[in-house]
Formats: structure tokens, sequence, C-alpha cells
């Protein structure tokens, strides 16, 4: 099923719950203890302190009304769930070398300052493709990468299979996943366990993404709006790990 853009906007933008409530606690002035320490650099908006609003009222109990049983119609989300599972095991039986490197797929599940301070953490991960190292230590050229969302797919995009180019980690990147070689950035690694190494790009792939990120960007806006907008979200992500990289920039000088 495709994917409505307003879904993988809430995918890309939603913080994780320890991270909207303490911005929650540090826009309402609140000494009380958190998990980490914000970064001056942290993303406090009100969308954030009104997801962790919300999030104060939801009620935890379940609902008696839910019916848990399983029904014909999900035996072929079952089978996929376990192909996935397949698939994750395959994954960690290559025992994949997490050192950032050409051609590795990685799940950053937060952004920190040089100090260690929290900037941002969503409640999903950014999912990158490293091409080439910069001249500043940590600092890499990267690609966004997409889980399962190829019905947005345009000539600028690269997409892979566990059939061809796996195995890599289907819970962290889909399956199919989506390499957008016209979204390039510059993704710094500071902390090695921010990140989780989910796989590994062929370098006869790589060659295709370096292709197709050279290829005549097509008039979005005339051809196909949707995808336009769909470039936009990821546009925005691309912003938000370039401002954490220009932090270790400027660090340099």
């Amino acid at each position: 099923m495709k994917k409505t853009l307003n879904t993988i906007k809430s995918a890309l933008n939603d913080p994780s719950d320890r991270y909207a409530e303490a911005c929650r606690l540090r826009a309402t002035g609140t000494h009380i203890e958190v998990p980490f320490t914000l970064s001056d650099h942290a993303e406090i908006t009100q969308s954030v302190v009104d997801i962790a609003d919300a999030a104060l009222n939801v009620a935890s109990a379940p609902d008696p009304s839910d019916d848990l049983s399983l029904r014909p119609e999900d035996l072929p989300a079952m089978d996929r769930f376990l192909q996935m599972l397949d698939d994750r095991t395959a994954f960690e039986d290559t025992q994949l070398d997490p050192t950032p490197r050409s051609g590795l797929m990685l799940a950053i599940e937060r952004f920190r300052d040089g100090k260690g301070r929290m900037i941002w953490e969503g409640a999903l991960p950014t999912r990158v493709l490293l091409a080439k190292k910069t001249e500043m230590d940590g600092v890499w050229y990267a690609y966004t990468i997409a889980p399962r969302e190829e019905d947005y797919a345009g000539p600028q995009d690269v997409v892979l299979s566990q059939d061809k180019d796996g195995p890599y980690d289907p819970f962290l990147l889909g399956d199919p996943t989506m390499i957008h070689a016209w979204n390039p950035l510059h993704v710094w690694l500071p902390f090695p366990q921010d990140y989780q190494a989910a796989g590994l790009v062929s370098p006869i792939r790589m060659t295709a993404v370096g292709k197709a990120a050279m290829a005549t960007i097509e008039t979005q806006s005339q051809d196909n709006p949707e995808r336009d907008a769909y470039r936009g979200l990821y546009y925005a992500i691309a912003e938000r790990v370039k401002r954490h990289a220009q932090q270790a920039f400027s660090r340099s000088l």
C-alpha cells in the first residue's frame, strides 16, 4: 500500500517520547531530571511540545474492545513479517563492520553536539547512505534513504531489494529501500553509539547511485507535483542533518 505524504511527514518529524518530554520541560521551565541534556541548538518547537502534552493525556489502559485474534486477511502481513525476521537473521549473520565507509547504510537514532548534548532524537531513525569521506574528521558526504517508498521513485532514485542487494536490515531500512541520489548532504558522526549499521551497498550499485546523482534533474512541479512535495519532505530532513554537520565545521575554525 502506498504511503501518504502525511504518513511520511510524521515518520520523518515526530520526536522520540523522551526528546519531546525534555523539550516540554525546557519550554515550561520545569526543573526535572531528564535522561539527557538538551543542546542550545535543540529543536524545541511548539509542535514537539504539543506532542509531549498530548502523550500525557493518553490513557494507558488497553481498550477492551480491541480484537487481537488473527483473521484470514491478516495472514499475508504475517507471512511478510516472518520473511523480515529471516532477512534480519541473514543480515545479522554477516556481522557487518559498523566502521563508516563508502557504501555503508546507517540508521541514525540521535544527533548530539560535540559535548554530547542532544540536538534531535526522532521516533524513527534518520537513514543515510555514506558515499565519500570529507576532509573534516567524522563528516561524510551522503544521501538520504527511504523505507518502502518506491511509489515515489523517479529517475534519480535507486531502489534496492533483499533479493538483489541484500542482506540488509529490513526493520531499519524497509524492503524495498530507496536511495535518494537527488538529495546529497553532509552528515557528522561524532558518536558511534548514536547510529547503527544497517547494510552495505555493493560497488556496482554505488556506481548506479553516482550516475543517478549526475542525471539531469527533472522539472517536478510540471511532471509530478506529488513527487515534488515528497522531495520537499526529504529536503527538510537533509537541512536538519546539514545543520548538525555544520557544528563540526565551526569547531574546526
